[in-house]
């Protein structure tokens, strides 16, 4: 039983029947591995067959191995996971006697308790062994599938299933020898076609939108060699979002073998069905590969310090990630918000990930009110040096980690993973089985908060702060040294090996645990199956840079904390680290002490916001980590929840930065504004740390004046959206309600994003703020003599608050007194004004009603 092997078909398959390139897929698992285990073999996905007679293991006469799978008169089953809208080919072994019959089949399980078939063959009298072939094709969704054989006196054997390669004959098209741009030859291209980008660095301004199933790749596709992704980039300016986009008609698409660096977002998908495989993501300011309302596979990418998650999926369809190496996110690893849907449901898979660095959670499960219809399956992934918590959820769609698990109604089984050095190992919800996995070395509890249904057993704990909290160990958890190795194999000493559980069901819970590579009497802990005393392989150093750091002006000089550990590989390779500055304030260096020391000084000329990296080679592999240094005036470390509407006071900064300072001021709303004095330059901003609670449009109103005629230049970004316009409306050195001016943001995501107010003139100031996702909502009372304007400055398109709804007329003159514009409104409080194309400028707006005629100066841009 242990030396079970499958023949590998993928390059004959092609060549022989005319099926196209096939990529194995490994979920069938060989007949024969429940042999020992206890009815019933049910199974939830990828596991044991369930069989209905008293089958026998042939050991006399197998195809291959130890033994075959030969039943009397009776069926053999199993339930698999597959991928939608793709081909499938299954080949298998099978020896039928004379006068004898088999029957096969993929099926569709249906909720009603019935199958749907999708594909069925039978199979009459053999001579002896024979190879035979099913294809098949998914459509739209992929769970619960189930394959099925029935006959008499008939054998299985050597079972291999692949994926067919819609594109393998595809016509290419070329960057740059077809086309100089990469969006020219996406365009240019059909359905289904190959769009082949040489080795280069291509560097777009504006983001590449792909809205047809069509394949970007570089020569990888050709070679296979990790070089040609390296060698083929694509980046853009850090305010470009994102910079590849695969719209809702790009079903069927493919992203493979190319590296994405800088930008804001990476790659996003609103497509049912893609997939993203053997890319390398680096360097970007938010999430690296987005998710949006869409699904697919993603496999065997590498990230690198993404500025937010490395994958972010919101309001998502089906997935699979697996084999991915996710290393030192800004945020999460994975961060997977439970959207409510249409009721269909929901499979993701996470499994054979490598996450390590996460500056939040490795994983995090968002939870909203009800049942999303969602699955969660996360096994034979490693967890480790997660700031907060390995596997984390949360309630009420808080994306911010409090450590308090959630009540998430949605199944999740957790099994065959290592949580290793995290500040928590796992925080549950209330259907959360945990078996199989080694949580060890996690600072403050290794498993928290396990309620309702949830439970844990045949886990390794070890080394934990605690290793239980508000959560019940069943009586199979080991509590001992897991024995692991630096690449997370298991000593041949360990206790783990041989001592998990392949089927568990409990509480309604039931995991069955994919065996098909089992390597002992039963299946081990952990996320690495031993295999016996095998060589060690070389993985790339860790390096940690910790927290986020705060440099308090006038200091402006750090030792830069850093912990770098190797494994000593390979034998005659030697560990070098390089220091980096990878982002500041424009124009500004700093000086390394050392930039070759892990452990050295840095200084700073002037206040701001830098990122600064550390490298580490040792000799084959190299890895990296970003730590953000702040230096500033003032820090701290605040967030503020936003809802429909919310005041923040302009001292509620979580930091400043320059000239700016807090300055008293009576009739300010709580006594204080942050200003720009004069004659300390216009280098002066506060920041703000916004959570939103969904995705949509935000205006942003600053209460704000210049302090004098002079001063009137101001800049408000959020989510590193820009705008910057005059204070010429608004009261000079006042606060009241006269003085709010307003900016709408478009399209900010649900998440933490910084808000920033910048004086450009000197002697600005500003005072409350208000967030608010009503356009029509003001953050003042109208008065008859009030006239607000907003956005200002405008470029000719501008609403105008009204005290009546009454009949009024609306004149605008030029400063030479020339009326460019007139209309009249009725039965509103908010006149849209559009004066068309004028020249940039001053002009004066008069409003004239019954009772009263104002005028006010507005600036046309």
């Amino acid at each position: 039983m242990k030396n079970l092997t499958c023949t590998v078909l993928i390059v004959f398959i092609g060549m022989m029947f005319s099926y196209g390139q096939c990529d194995s897929v490994d979920v069938i698992q060989e007949p024969g591995f429940e042999i020992n285990a206890k009815p019933p073999f049910y199974n939830s996905n990828e596991g044991a067959w369930l069989t209905n007679d008293g089958h026998i293991m042939d050991q006399e006469n197998p195809y291959e191995g130890n033994f075959s799978f030969c039943f009397a008169n009776g069926s053999v089953s199993q339930e698999f996971d597959l991928l939608p809208n793709k081909d499938y080919l299954l080949s298998f072994w099978v020896r039928v006697p004379a006068n004898k019959s088999m029957i096969g089949g993929v099926y569709k399980s249906l909720s009603n308790g019935n199958t749907d078939r999708i594909a069925s063959k039978s199979w009459t009298e053999t001579n002896g062994w024979e190879q035979v072939f099913m294809p098949f094709s998914i459509e739209s969704e992929y769970l619960n599938l189930i394959l099925d054989f029935a006959g008499t006196n008939a054998c299985l054997d050597s079972f291999e299933l692949c994926m067919v390669d819609s594109y393998i004959n595809s016509n290419i098209i070329r960057v740059p020898q077809d086309y100089d741009a990469i969006q020219d030859a996406v365009d240019a291209a059909n359905d289904n076609e190959i769009v082949l980008i040489a080795p280069g660095t291509y560097t777009v301004t504006e983001t590449i939108i792909v809205d047809k199933p069509i394949k970007i790749t570089s020569e990888y596709l050709n070679s296979g060699n990790e070089s040609d992704v390296d060698a083929t980039v694509i980046t853009g300016p850090s305010n470009l979002d994102p910079l590849v986009l695969f719209t809702e008609t790009a079903t069927g698409a493919e992203c493979t073998g190319l590296t994405f660096k800088g930008a804001h977002k990476q790659v996003t998908l609103e497509c049912e069905f893609m997939k993203v495989t053997y890319c390398k993501f680096f360097d970007n300011g938010s999430d690296a590969l987005n998710i949006e309302g869409a699904g697919g596979y993603f496999a065997y990418n590498y990230f690198e310090n993404n500025g937010d998650e490395a994958i972010d999926a919101d309001n998502s369809l089906d997935w699979i990630a697996e084999y991915n190496t996710i290393i030192n996110p800004g945020d999460d690893g994975f961060e997977i918000r439970l959207h409510n849907n249409d009721g269909s449901l929901r499979s993701h898979i996470i499994r054979y990930n490598y996450i390590s660095g996460a500056d939040e959670d490795g994983i995090q499960l968002i939870d909203y009110d009800g049942d999303s219809g969602r699955k969660f399956k996360i096994h034979n992934n490693v967890i480790r040096n997660s700031a907060m918590v390995g596997l984390g959820t949360t309630r009420s769609g808080n994306t911010v980690e409090d450590f308090e698990g959630s009540y998430m109604e949605e199944e999740v089984l957790v099994y065959n993973n290592v949580f290793d050095n995290n500040n928590y190992g796992i925080t549950g919800a209330n259907n959360m089985a945990v078996l199989n996995n080694i949580i060890v070395n996690n600072e403050t509890v290794g498993l928290k908060k396990l309620d309702n249904n949830s439970y844990a057993d045949y886990n390794c704990l070890f080394n934990n702060g605690t290793d239980f909290d508000n959560a019940t160990a069943d009586p199979n958890n080991i509590f001992v040294n897991p024995l692991l190795k630096t690449d997370y194999t298991l000593e041949p000493t360990s206790l783990c090996i041989d001592a998990g559980v392949s089927f568990s069901s409990k509480n309604g819970l039931i995991t069955a645990v994919y065996i098909a590579n089992i390597s002992g009497n039963s299946i081990d802990i952990g996320a690495k199956e031993f295999t016996g005393i095998e060589e060690v392989a070389n993985t790339a150093p860790t390096v940690s840079l910790g927290k986020n750091e705060i440099l308090l002006s006038p200091n402006n000089n750090l030792l830069l904390p850093s912990e770098v550990s190797d494994d000593g590989l390979p034998q005659n390779g030697s560990l070098t680290t390089l220091w980096t500055l990878e982002s500041g304030p424009e124009g500004e260096n700093v000086i390394f002490d050392d930039n070759t020391s892990a452990e050295t000084n840095v200084t700073f000329s002037n206040q701001g916001v830098y990122e600064l990296k550390l490298m580490a080679n040792d000799g084959e592999e190299t890895s990296s980590d970003i730590i953000t240094v702040f230096f500033v005036d003032d820090y701290s470390d605040t967030a503020v929840e936003l809802n429909e509407s919310t005041y923040i006071e302009a001292e509620d900064y979580r930091y400043l930065v320059g000239s700016a300072e807090l300055f008293d001021f009576t009739g300010a709303s709580e006594g204080e504004i942050v200003t720009a004095p004069l004659g300390a330059g216009t280098y002066a901003y506060s920041e703000y740390r916004l959570v939103t609670f969904s995705e949509g449009s935000y205006y942003v109103w600053v209460n704000a004046s210049g302090l004098d005629e002079g001063s009137n230049g101001l800049n408000v970004s959020f989510n590193g959206l820009e705008n910057e316009f005059s204070l010429e409306t608004t009261v000079t050195n006042s606060f009241g309600d006269e003085s709010w001016v307003m900016v709408a943001f478009e399209n900010i995501p649900e998440g933490v994003y910084p808000l920033r107010i910048s004086a450009t003139e000197e002697g600005v100031g500003w005072d409350r703020i208000f967030v608010t996702t009503d356009a029509n909502e003001i953050p003042f009372e109208t008065k008859p003599s009030d006239l607000k304007v907003y956005p200002v400055p405008n470029q000719g398109e501008f609403i105008i608050a009204l005290k009546s709804t009454e009949l009024t007329k609306l004149n605008v003159f030029n400063i030479q007194g020339q009326l460019v514009y007139n209309t009249e409104v009725i039965n509103t409080l908010f006149a849209s004004i559009d004066v068309g194309v004028v020249g940039k400028g001053v002009y004066v707006l008069s409003i004239e009603n019954e009772e009263e005629i104002i005028t006010k100066k507005i600036i046309i841009n």
